[in-house]
C-alpha cells in the first residue's frame, strides 16, 4: 500500500483530529488529516465528528461538518446519523463560517430532505451563506438529486 494513501495512514484518530483543528483555513496538514479521517470512516471517527459538531468552538464545528460530509461509511445507520447531525447543525448554527461548511457537507447527500432543509437559508442575511446555499442546491441538482424542490423557482427567488 502507498504510504501516502489515506487508508494506509498509521496516525491515531486523536492525532488526526488534533491536526484537523489547526486554526489556519488553508493549512494543508489540517485538510490532509480531514481526508484521512473521511477515508477511515470508522465508528470512532463518526463519534469524534459528532463530538466536534457539538463543540462550542466554531472551528471544531466546521471541521466536524467537513469530516461528516464525505465520511466513507458502509452502514445505513451511520449514513443516517451523518445526515441527522448535519441537518441539526444547519438548523441551529449562527456562525456564518460554520454554516458555509455545513452547507458544503450537505451538498454531498443527494436526498430531497437535504435540499428542502437548505431552502430556509436562502434568505440568510449573509451573502456568503446565501451563495453557499445556491452552490449546494446546484451541486445537488447536477448530481441528479431526487427532489421536490423547484430549482427554477429557487433560482429566481435568490
Amino acid at each position: 500500500m502507498d504510504a501516502h494513501e489515506p487508508s494506509a495512514d498509521p496516525r491515531s484518530t486523536q492525532t488526526l483530529i488534533a491536526l484537523a483543528l489547526r486554526d489556519e483555513a488553508d493549512d494543508e496538514q489540517a485538510w490532509e488529516a480531514i481526508r484521512v479521517l473521511q477515508t477511515r470512516g470508522t465508528p470512532e471517527v463518526l463519534a469524534e465528528a459528532e463530538r466536534l459538531v457539538l463543540a462550542s468552538e466554531p472551528l471544531a464545528r466546521a471541521r466536524g461538518a467537513a469530516i461528516l460530509g464525505r465520511l466513507d461509511v458502509a452502514s445505513e445507520a451511520a449514513h443516517e446519523e451523518r445526515v441527522r447531525l448535519l441537518l441539526e447543525l444547519a438548523r441551529r448554527e449562527q456562525d456564518t463560517g460554520v454554516l458555509e461548511a455545513v452547507l458544503l457537507a450537505l451538498s454531498f447527500f443527494d436526498e430531497p430532505r437535504v435540499a428542502l432543509a437548505l431552502l430556509p437559508l436562502k434568505s440568510h442575511p449573509s451573502d456568503d451563506v446565501r451563495l453557499a446555499v445556491a452552490r449546494a442546491l446546484c451541486t445537488l441538482a447536477r448530481h441528479g438529486a431526487p427532489s421536490a424542490v423547484d430549482f427554477e423557482a429557487f433560482e429566481s427567488a435568490v
